[in-house]
């Protein structure tokens, strides 16, 4: 069977990449980071897929796994995105996401905790979105982080996030 060598990218990538900044300019903190962030230069594709997943191929490439029937931006994709700055930046700064031997314990809860930083930069921004008057809150309940943000709102020891983390996976 011969290889056909498909394209991936997807259809509408131009109009949701658009959206995408549309959205993020009304947040004074995602401007700061996309400001830092294009210091270096970096490429974003938008890649058809089932499902919607972030992910960071390196320090010049962020890619967003978007299905292809989409058409136009959503606030998760934006939040992706953003997640995915808050990522690159890390990666810049030499905070790499751990990826020693994946199947050990120790480097599948450094992951998680990576990630766990990560939700919580995003939980600034959907407070500015929020503002802005995007329905943000609705993603951080359809993602069943409503224990964790109301534990970040207080302002819960670290630890504490991290437990709640551990009690929603």
């Amino acid at each position: 069977m011969p290889f056909l060598n498909p394209d991936y990218t997807h259809p509408h990538q131009d109009n949701i990449i658009d959206g995408i900044q549309k959205i993020l300019s009304n947040s004074d903190r995602a401007m700061e980071l996309l400001q830092k962030c294009h210091e270096t230069p970096y490429e974003i594709s938008i890649i058809k897929s089932f499902y919607t997943q972030p992910y960071v191929l390196s320090e010049r490439k962020i890619c967003l796994f978007v299905p292809p029937m989409q058409e136009n931006v959503t606030l998760e994709n934006a939040l992706d995105y953003y997640g995915c700055l808050v990522e690159l930046a890390n990666l810049r700064d030499g905070k790499a996401r751990p990826k020693d031997n994946l199947h050990s314990v120790e480097t599948q809860q450094n992951q998680h905790l990576f990630n766990l930083d990560i939700i919580l930069e995003m939980f600034e921004i959907i407070e500015e979105l929020e503002d802005s008057g995007y329905k943000a809150k609705q993603e951080i309940r359809a993602h069943g982080f409503k224990k964790l943000y109301s534990a970040w709102k207080k302002e819960e020891d670290y630890q504490e996030l991290i437990n709640i983390y551990w009690s929603i996976l």
